[in-house]
C-alpha cells in the first residue's frame, strides 16, 4: 500500500505538471487580458476617447493580411501637418493608453493612429504573437495612412513594450516607416519570458520556460525563435530613439542597451531614465521626455 500511494503521488504530481506546463501557462503567454473600456473605465482617469483629450479623430476599422479587423482611432494633428506616427501599446493593453502620447504628437504637427493590437480590447483575433504578425499588422496601418492622407508627411513608429517590439520589426520589415521610437522593450522573446516566470513563480529553470514557450508557439502557430528584436536592429537603418526606466523591473534596461548597440542606423539615441519604472516613465520624467522626443522629431 505505501508503495502504491508513492507511485500513485509521483504520477499525480507529473500529471499535474504536463497540465501546467502544456495547457495552462502557454494560454497565460498567447491569450492577453482585454481591456473592457466600461468595466476597466478607472484606467483611464482623463478619459477614453479622443475627444476627451480634445483631439480630432474617427474611428475606422483596419483589415489585415490575414483578415483580422483591427479597431483604431485616425486622429489628426492640431498644427500644420509634418507626417503621421503610428502608437503601438504592450501586452494587457490597449489604444486607450495612448491618448496621451497623440495629444503630444498633435501638437508637433504629426496625426497618429492609435489601435488595438489583435487579440486586444476590441480588435479581433484570438492570440497574441508579440510581432510575428503583428509586424505585418503595421504594414496594413502603413497601407491606410498613405491612403489616408495622400502620401503626405514621413510616417513614424512609436512602440511602448511588447509594442517596442513589434516596432523594431516592423522597421526591419516595412522601410516605408521612416523613424522610430521605442519604449522599455526586451531584446529576445525567450528571455523576456524566462524573466517573467522566475519573477512570477521563483521558478529557474530555463528549460521549463522554453517548453512552455515551445508549446505557446504551436498553439498561437508562430514560432517564438524568430521575436528577436536585437537580431532585427542589425537590419534598421531609420533614426532610432530609444528610451528604457533604469528602475524597470519587469524588462531589464540592458536589453534596450543591446538593441541600441545592433541598430547600424547613423542616427541612433539611448536616453535611460532615472528612477523610471516599466509603467511611470511619463510621471518620473515626463518634461525630459517631451524635450528629448521633440528635439529628435525635429532632427529627423
Amino acid at each position: 500500500m505505501w508503495l502504491m500511494w508513492v507511485i500513485l503521488s509521483i504520477f499525480l504530481f507529473l500529471l499535474t505538471g504536463y497540465i501546467v506546463l502544456h495547457h495552462i501557462l502557454p494560454y497565460y503567454i498567447v491569450k492577453p487580458y482585454r481591456i473592457n473600456i466600461k468595466k476597466d473605465r478607472n484606467l483611464f482617469p482623463r478619459g477614453t476617447t479622443p475627444e476627451d483629450y480634445g483631439l480630432r479623430s474617427k474611428s475606422v476599422n483596419i483589415k489585415t493580411t490575414d483578415g483580422i479587423q483591427l479597431h483604431a482611432y485616425f486622429i489628426s494633428a492640431s498644427t500644420e501637418v509634418k507626417g503621421s506616427i503610428i502608437l503601438l501599446h504592450g501586452i494587457d493593453s490597449s489604444k486607450e493608453t495612448s491618448l496621451h502620447l497623440a495629444a503630444f504628437f498633435s501638437k508637433l504637427g504629426f496625426n497618429t493612429i492609435i489601435y488595438d493590437s489583435r487579440a486586444h480590447g476590441k480588435s479581433e483575433g484570438v492570440y497574441c504573437t508579440y510581432g510575428y504578425y503583428e509586424k505585418d499588422d503595421v504594414s496594413s496601418i502603413i497601407d491606410f495612412i498613405e491612403q489616408e492622407t495622400n502620401g503626405v508627411g514621413k510616417i513614424g513608429v512609436w512602440g511602448n513594450s511588447m509594442g517596442g517590439a513589434v516596432a523594431i520589426l516592423a522597421l526591419e520589415k516595412d522601410k516605408r516607416l521612416q523613424f522610430g521610437l521605442i519604449q522599455n522593450t526586451f531584446a529576445e522573446f525567450h528571455e523576456v519570458v524566462y524573466d517573467y516566470m522566475k519573477r512570477t513563480s521563483g521558478v529557474r529553470l530555463k528549460t521549463l520556460s522554453d517548453t512552455v514557450l515551445k508549446r505557446a508557439g504551436v498553439i498561437a502557430n508562430f514560432n517564438p525563435s524568430h521575436i528577436q528584436p536585437v537580431a532585427a536592429a542589425k537590419n534598421v537603418h531609420q533614426p532610432v530613439l530609444i528610451i528604457h526606466g533604469k528602475a524597470d523591473k519587469k524588462i531589464s534596461p540592458s536589453y534596450s542597451e543591446r538593441i541600441y548597440k545592433n541598430l547600424t542606423s547613423t542616427r541612433k539615441e539611448l536616453l535611460l531614465i532615472d528612477g523610471g519604472g516599466h509603467d511611470n516613465l511619463w510621471e518620473k520624467a515626463g518634461k525630459q521626455l517631451e524635450e528629448a522626443v521633440s528635439l529628435f522629431i525635429k532632427r529627423v
